[in-house]
């Protein structure tokens, strides 16, 4: 805020608290007045939740690896603006099929990686460049990049059983062997006049 408008803002705030307001507020117009906008409002509605999922290469070295993922985080938080939300180191692991990566002329085929991912907020129209930038990337096999929520990334695994054909069989069996009550049909009056309130 410029030293001026500062000011003008104190004596706004000392005159309306000592009872002076009637000759300034006379002269004050909203239109006057320097309109702010908070952080929520000038980035809530621009900025975007995004997922990146990335294969680096299996010949990196733990050392290369983090390395790897500081020039993606540099990309997305440092350089962009981004707000991590989460994130999760690679680990090796087997892919469903080999996939092919092309420097240049030399073309190379991976069956393993190391799949890391990281979640985080940024503006819309910065994504582009995120792209561009993975993209130049020669550590990086394969990426996607989801737009997502802020939920929580773990998914917990639902296990559906079906009850065992023994413990179906037992219940069923200790139904049957229940026996059942027979009454008189003077019991039943009796029990019967026993309800009934007059």
């Amino acid at each position: 805020m410029p030293r001026s408008e500062l000011c003008s803002a104190i004596g706004v705030w000392s005159a309306m608290v000592c009872g002076q307001t009637s000759d300034l507020l006379s002269r004050l117009t909203f239109d006057s007045m320097p309109q702010y906008k908070t952080m929520d409002e000038n980035n809530e509605k621009d900025l975007k939740i995004y997922e990146i999922g990335y294969l680096l290469v299996p010949e990196l070295t733990e050392a290369a690896v983090a390395e790897a993922v500081n020039e993606i985080k540099t990309i997305v938080l440092d350089k962009l603006g981004g707000v991590e939300i989460g994130s999760e180191m690679p680990k090796m692991i087997n892919l469903a099929y080999a996939m092919e990566k092309r420097v240049g002329a030399k073309k190379d085929w991976y069956e393993k990686a190391h799949f890391g991912w990281i979640k985080f907020e940024l503006p819309a129209e910065s994504i582009a460049q995120v792209k561009t930038a993975l993209e130049k990337n020669n550590k990086i096999i394969r990426f996607l990049i989801i737009k997502t929520a802020r939920e929580s990334t773990i998914a917990v695994k639902k296990v559906f059983t079906r009850p065992s054909e023994t413990t179906t069989r037992k219940r069923f069996q200790a139904k049957q062997r229940e026996p059942a009550q027979t009454m008189t049909e003077e019991e039943m009056d009796k029990t019967i006049e026993g309800l009934v309130i007059e």
